[in-house]
């Protein structure tokens, strides 16, 4: 096996590869794409969590003011019915 070949380096793989300066842009764009990215995703998961809190925060007020309101006609109806002596 002829391990002095003439070949290029990357011409195996059919392309070549990019030499010095050109190959730090592209993975300098890369990082960068990748960042943007992440960075994106995590603005979304703060905004539904920051509406998820939102959302929870009216349910527990619907089901206080519901209890509120069953605790209420409970005790005027108990006041109305209760045994009263003669």
């Amino acid at each position: 096996m002829n391990t002095s070949s003439a070949k290029p380096i990357g011409r195996s793989l059919n392309r070549d590869l990019a030499p010095g300066e050109s190959a730090e842009k592209q993975i300098d764009a890369f990082i960068s794409h990748r960042h943007a990215k992440r960075v994106a995703a995590e603005e979304r998961e703060r905004d539904e969590e920051a509406a998820w809190r939102e959302s929870e925060r009216r349910h527990i007020a619907q089901r206080r003011a519901r209890n509120r309101l069953a605790w209420i006609r409970e005790t005027t109806r108990a006041k109305r019915t209760a045994w009263r002596p003669l």
